[in-house]
């Protein structure tokens, strides 16, 4: 779950924060966040992913949560990066979904886990090699709230899927069962440690690619930068989407590093840190991933567009505020070595130079202009 879920439930409904407060503190539940609100964070910088895990841990501990070591991330969201940050960040397991392990190792008997970048890595859910000499069930695998509706309504048409008593009935019996049978009902981290005692050894990871968990009906990632929705696409707009949020996320970017600066020169900054904050928290918000796919509706599309305006029109303002602080008319941001040079004069875009083209292209764009 996205970090912003537990401040939603904080402000809106604290009877149901407070039974998983007691659920997550008995070991019933695993609390499982790697980003403050689902973004798409595979298609911008580390910069952002590692300010929203800051972001969540801050918030887990805020209200006296506990913040598990795994990572499943919205989307399926996944890869070499993805795994060695998780590390990085503190967090010891990484959970590659299955699709996207068979979009690159189809045909592959899966084993139940990997050593990665000095963590762990699963692949969930799966059935994995018997010669491993455990057996592990997954009950259920997908968004939670598919599990509490009746069968084969989307919970996403809110007015027509409410919970269903029948089906929730269901699963705590399919789950009783389970554990009649002998199985352990456990966490992910209990499974891992399990595995660990029993001696299994850990086999080194395949090749990861970065990806999404359906990866062949969404062509990866594809369907999130550029490719069509089946049921939206008239509203689809992933170019200006994306490439908003790539310019608004450089001006934030931007005026954290001359923040950053003006505090170096000895500048009393203190008064910016709040709006930095706010500022990358709707950045986090305008980067979700449902703006441009799965299936984005309208709403969804202008919620990022207009967060990316209202983003360039902070960053702006408070530059000009940090531009007067520190008597400048002109600066230069390098964001790579995160330095600040004061110009006397602003700088002219270079001229294009004029070339052949080295090869001859036909530009199709169905359904596009």
């Amino acid at each position: 779950l996205q970090a912003y879920m537990i401040e939603v439930l904080a402000e809106r409904h604290p009877e149901i924060l407070a039974k998983l407060h007691t659920l997550a503190w008995l070991g019933q539940v695993e609390l499982i966040s790697f980003h403050y609100s689902a973004q798409l964070f595979l298609a911008y910088p580390k910069e952002d992913l590692v300010r929203s895990i800051a972001r969540t841990k801050q918030v887990f501990e805020e209200h006296c949560l506990p913040l598990s070591g795994v990572v499943f991330n919205q989307e399926g969201q996944a890869g070499l990066g993805w795994m060695r940050t998780l590390v990085e960040e503190g967090y010891t397991i990484g959970v590659y979904p299955k699709n996207l392990y068979r979009y690159v190792h189809d045909g592959v008997p899966m084993w139940p886990y990997y050593a990665s970048e000095g963590g762990t890595m699963i692949v969930g859910p799966g059935s994995y090699q018997a010669e491993a000499g455990v057996e592990i069930v997954w009950d259920f695998f997908d968004d939670g709230e598919l599990r509490a509706v009746p069968d084969l309504i989307n919970p996403y048409l809110a007015p027509l899927a409410d919970k269903d008593p029948a089906r929730i009935a269901e699963f705590t019996q399919q789950l009783q069962d389970r554990h009649d049978d002998g199985y352990i009902v456990t966490t992910i981290s209990d499974m891992v440690a399990h595995l660990e005692d029993l001696g299994v050894e850990k086999a080194p990871a395949p090749t990861l690619v970065d990806g999404t968990w359906q990866a062949k009906s969404t062509d990866s990632i594809h369907r999130w930068l550029g490719g069509r929705s089946d049921v939206f696409a008239g509203a689809e707009e992933d170019n200006r989407v994306r490439s908003g949020n790539a310019e608004a996320r450089m001006h934030v970017s931007a005026t954290q590093v001359l923040v950053e600066h003006a505090a170096s020169l000895g500048m009393d900054v203190s008064g910016f840190e709040e709006e930095m904050a706010a500022l990358w928290d709707r950045m986090f918000h305008a980067e979700i991933s449902d703006a441009s796919g799965v299936n984005p509706w309208r709403g969804e599309v202008l919620f990022a567009l207009e967060a990316n305006e209202e983003i360039l029109a902070l960053a702006t303002a408070i530059q000009n505020e940090l531009m007067a602080l520190m008597d400048a008319k002109h600066v230069l941001v390098d964001l790579l070595a995160r330095s600040v040079n004061v110009l006397e004069e602003g700088t002219a875009p270079a001229p294009w130079i004029e070339a052949e083209a080295p090869v001859e292209l036909e530009i199709r764009a169905d359904g596009r202009q």
